[in-house]
């Protein structure tokens, strides 16, 4: 639980950064393109005022799903590794 909520957090936290992050990748030479955005900050205030701030959350749903999962898987995988490697690890300290 602690992994999936981990993602989800991330996930949510880090959209927006991503949403512009993207649209400056796919905008071509600096300022120009159908966003016209100079750097990150300038992309969150243009987006957020032109737009709305929900526009900053777009395609939110798939990065949720892949980033909260796999947190999951990470964090429950992790674990497991550690208690097994504890097991073995007290187990030749007995012997």
């Amino acid at each position: 639980a602690i992994g999936f909520a981990t993602g989800l957090f991330a996930a949510v936290a880090t959209e927006p950064i991503d949403v512009v992050r993207t649209r400056l990748m796919t905008q071509g030479a600096k300022g120009v393109g159908a966003f016209a955005y100079d750097g990150l900050a300038h992309g969150l205030a243009k987006a957020s005022r032109a737009e709305g701030m929900a526009s900053l959350w777009r395609g939110l749903l798939p990065r949720l799903v892949t980033k909260s999962t796999g947190s999951l898987v990470w964090y429950t995988t992790y674990m497991e590794a550690r208690r097994a490697f504890n097991a073995a690890r007290r187990t030749s300290a007995d012997g």
